[in-house]
């Protein structure tokens, strides 16, 4: 018996993948920008936030707070401001005892002004204030040397005026510096402590360009009218006679 003949089963055919015709662009990423350091003079009050000025993070235990008017608790804190209207402060109420609140401001480039000095106002008024510290770093923060320090309430309730002078800052010179104000709360809720009205400028002020003297304009002189001069009448001269008389000559 003859065996059935059976077709062959054609294999599928399969379209060859095209490669692609071009690799996908994948653009780099942008090295990070740095912040450029402030450039000096700078002068600063909390009228619009905390500017190049704010709250560290993960090294303290609370933070400061801009305010306008006095603080909720009685018998601490200043009234108002000590420039404009909003001031930044540290609410102590719930943070006691010894608890910190650091506010960092950007670098400073010091180089850009001669003898520099930095001033603010604070305000330290209260039966359990701590303590303020103004520190300052050149190495990015990785350690820092304290410039000035105020232990204790002041006796007035009123804002006072603090200043480090150049000498002090002379260290930090450098086109990187890096300033801090470090608040620490002491044994009782009635110390808020408050700053303000910051600035870093040169120690001698720049005078004021002496204006140049002005002149009034020199007016144009006015032309003279021109005069047609006058002549004198000429006389025609008298003719001289043609002859002269005959005088006849009477006889002798």
């Amino acid at each position: 018996t003859s065996m059935p003949t059976v077709s062959p089963t054609s294999m599928p055919t399969v379209s060859p993948t095209s490669m692609p015709t071009s690799m996908p662009t994948v653009s780099p990423t942008p090295a990070p920008t740095e912040t450029p350091c402030i450039v000096l003079p700078h002068a600063f009050s909390f009228e619009s936030g905390f500017g190049v000025w704010d709250n560290v993070l993960g090294e303290d235990d609370f933070d400061w707070t801009i305010q306008e008017g006095g603080t909720p608790t009685s018998g601490t804190g200043p009234s108002g401001a000590a420039d404009g209207s909003k001031y930044a402060y540290m609410e102590v109420s719930p943070f006691f005892p010894f608890k910190v609140a650091i506010l960092e401001g950007g670098c400073f480039d010091l180089t850009s002004i001669s003898s520099p000095v930095l001033s603010f106002q604070y305000h330290m008024f209260g039966i359990f204030v701590g303590t303020l510290t103004v520190s300052a770093s050149m190495d990015d923060g990785a350690s820092w040397e304290d410039l000035w320090v105020q232990s204790g309430p002041t006796t007035a309730d009123e804002w006072q005026t603090a200043s480090i002078e150049f000498s002090d800052l002379y260290a930090f010179r450098g086109e990187d510096t890096l300033l801090r104000f470090v608040g620490v709360s002491s044994v009782g809720f009635t110390g808020d402590i408050a700053i303000d009205d910051i600035s870093v400028e040169s120690k001698f002020a720049t005078p004021a360009p002496t204006p140049a003297p002005t002149f009034a304009p020199t007016a144009s002189p006015t032309s003279m009218p021109t005069v047609s001069p006058t002549f004198m009448p000429t006389d025609s001269p008298a003719s001289a006679p043609t002859s002269m008389p005959t005088v006849s000559l009477a006889p002798t």
